[in-house]
């Protein structure tokens, strides 16, 4: 592995992380947020919400990574600040995984509502096989007729 080859790949995984969390810093600015319960939407209610609550951490994420655009060397060791992330990180994952859970329920629920018309349907095929038969074999009062 050559040398451009080495910071191509630094760049790529130093920078693009930074800039998601950039991104991810404004975006919280219109994000709504939930209070028992209840939906909020307003761009006041959520500026606020999320200055008071977790702004500071982001900012302190997304801080090294703008000083280091203007050249300051010591902003490489602050990046380290980042892994306060993780915590959160975690929690989505793990909503998330919930989320999963709930819908493997629902997964299952149709899954067995199919296998109910499945056997439904493969029993009224015999049923009607049967008084097809029995036509065949000359009887008269089927519920074919």
């Amino acid at each position: 592995m050559n040398k451009d080859e080495i910071g191509n790949a630094y760049l790529l995984f130093s920078t693009l992380p930074s800039c998601i969390f950039l991104v991810e810093l404004v975006l919280n600015f219109f994000k709504g947020y939930y209070v028992r319960g209840i939906l909020h939407t307003s761009k006041r209610d959520i500026f606020w919400h999320y200055v008071k609550g977790e702004f500071i951490i982001d900012l302190t994420v997304v801080l090294p990574f703008i000083l280091s655009w203007f050249g300051y060397s010591f902003a490489n060791y602050l990046m380290l600040i980042r892994m306060t992330k993780v915590r959160r990180t975690m929690i989505v994952i793990e909503e998330i995984s919930n989320f999963k859970e709930k819908t493997a329920v629902i997964y299952s629920l149709f899954c067995l509502i199919y296998s109910l018309l499945l056997i439904s349907h493969f029993c009224a095929c015999l049923f009607h096989y049967f008084a097809i038969l029995e036509v065949e074999n000359g009887y008269t009062h089927t519920w074919l007729h």
